[in-house]
């Protein structure tokens, strides 16, 4: 706690940073529950998934299709090819963003470093999965590298 306090100067912040990996805390035991639930529902279906807007028993609101878990959620949804295709276009996007900012490319090391970060944050929050306003944070990065005119062979080479 004291390292993060020193970085962040102050306990509030590193209370609440510590709080992520307390197993007490109501969000953290609710998100599990809606993984361990996601999970349960994906070995019924685990190949193609159970398929989009299909909810599990537990929820933690009145919609059965917004879970906070959302890699769970989409594991559970399109199964393992969702996944690997998911997985496949989050590597070109990386490797294509990266191939550039290894260039000094600003923009390219901006546009990594801000969807490194959605791709944390996606991981117990319901953004990309809960609505269709989030889905620019894949969109922009693929339309930037589109505009550097980079397609699939060179950014895999």
């Amino acid at each position: 706690g004291s390292l993060i306090t020193g970085i962040f100067g102050s306990n509030d912040i590193s209370v609440r940073f510590l709080s992520i990996f307390d197993a007490q805390d109501r969000g953290t035991s609710v998100r599990m529950k809606q993984i361990v639930e996601l999970f349960k529902g994906f070995l019924k279906y685990p190949v193609f998934g159970s398929g989009a807007g299909k909810g599990v028993e537990y929820t933690r609101n009145v919609n059965t299709y917004s879970y906070e878990a959302t890699y769970s959620l989409i594991l559970y949804n399109s199964g393992i090819v969702g996944i690997i295709l998911l997985a496949f276009s989050i590597l070109v996007i990386v490797m294509g963003l990266r191939k550039y900012a290894n260039r000094n490319d600003k923009l390219s090391s901006a546009l990594l470093i801000g969807f490194l970060c959605m791709l944390i944050v996606d991981g117990t929050n319901p953004y990309l999965s809960s609505t269709f306003g989030f889905i620019w944070v894949y969109f922009v990065p693929l339309l930037y590298l589109d505009h550097k005119e980079i397609n699939f062979t060179k950014i895999l080479n």
